[in-house]
């Protein structure tokens, strides 16, 4: 899925999140961000690219872009039209599929910023800055305010993991670590949007494999190694998943000469416990290393196909071979309709 973001021009009229429908405020977001950032007069072009503060907002959204099969992409264009907490969609060049905007609210108390749930009845995936807030004068904090506002708009709610609330985009209630989406945000992510290699059509077939390299070349090739720990980096982005019973990864790799190899299917995941906000539920513990039991095929275009499922959910397979010259595939696949990490690696014996 691709989605586009835009920022609303100040004065744009909208709600205050606790009277949705009542008196409609005005946005002064770009204007706080401009004096907080010391932004001088020459620089208030209309390219908003160009003001010292928009990067903190595109990295944002980026790393759900580099982690996800979501695509956010910056539209330049808002027309200020006033910004509702109902279903709403973006259009080229005229506004964003989510909308951005800040209101001095009368208490520095209050939310520090809010956001909807997608198709959720009257709200949409907007979001909206409380800009009298202390944390909003901090470049860590806006990062970690847009982040988390954003797993709303993808269908999250707050989320403790092992009772701490630092480790979930979606529950971190105090400044964050600027770190971005962690495993769980990740695994429900992946869920409902797939890994990065579903984008532009998804690997599913052969004509769409993820090429991964000649084994000759090097000793290992490997895709999936970031997947594992609770806590996730920002220079991670590494994951790949099965979604579910209906999806299917495939890659391609090459030998152009005979060697033996072996090929590793590993389910990573951490071992955890979660628990929406709502403490009066009981926490749900979680392997997220065996949620799925994972196998894969290996086939080339000549006829040759072995099926590989040895192993129970949460173990790896392994499959020793020495294929001859030429190209390969190799297909994974999920028996149950559940999320699942894993790592695949192919290297000489």
């Amino acid at each position: 899925m691709t989605i586009t973001w835009s920022i609303v021009p100040d004065g744009t009229k909208m709600p205050n999140n606790s009277t949705p429908s009542g008196i409609k405020l005005k946005s002064d977001f770009i204007n706080r961000l401009d004096e907080l950032f010391g932004v001088t007069q020459e620089e208030k072009t209309t390219d908003l690219t160009l003001r010292a503060w928009f990067k903190i907002l595109e990295n944002a959204f980026d790393k759900y872009t580099s982690k996800t099969g979501l695509t956010y992409i910056y539209e330049p264009n808002d027309n200020g039209s006033t910004l509702k907490f109902t279903s709403t969609a973006g259009k080229k060049n005229v506004l964003g599929d989510i909308r951005i905007g800040g209101l001095t609210l009368d208490t520095a108390k209050g939310s520090r910023a809010y956001s909807g749930y997608p198709g959720s009845s009257g709200y949409a995936p907007n979001i909206v800055f409380n800009t009298a807030h202390p944390l909003f004068h901090l470049a860590a904090s806006i990062d970690f305010l847009l982040v988390h506002e954003n797993m709303h708009n993808t269908g999250s709610h707050h989320v403790m993991v092992n009772s701490n609330p630092t480790l979930t985009a979606a529950a971190m209630m105090g400044m964050g670590s600027g770190k971005g989406p962690q495993f769980d945000d990740l695994l429900s992510l992946h869920r409902r949007y797939g890994d990065l290699h579903e984008k532009n059509g998804g690997n599913d077939t052969v004509n769409t494999a993820t090429y991964l390299g000649n084994i000759n070349d090097k000793q290992q090739l490997k895709i999936g190694g970031d997947a594992g720990p609770l806590i996730v980096k920002i220079k991670q982005t590494d994951f790949v998943s099965i979604d579910g019973k209906s999806d299917t990864d495939i890659y391609k790799f090459t030998i152009s000469e005979s060697i033996p190899i072996q090929i590793r299917l590993k389910p990573k995941g951490p071992i955890y416990e979660y628990l929406l906000e709502d403490s009066s539920r009981t926490p749900i513990k979680i392997d997220a290393s065996k949620l799925n039991d994972l196998s894969f095929t290996i086939s080339n275009s000549h006829g040759l196909r072995v099926d590989i499922d040895q192993t129970k959910k949460g173990e790896e397979e392994l499959f020793k071979t020495k294929p001859a010259a030429g190209e390969y595939y190799i297909e994974v696949n999920g028996r149950s309709d559940k999320p699942q990490f894993y790592s695949l690696e192919i290297s000489i014996e």
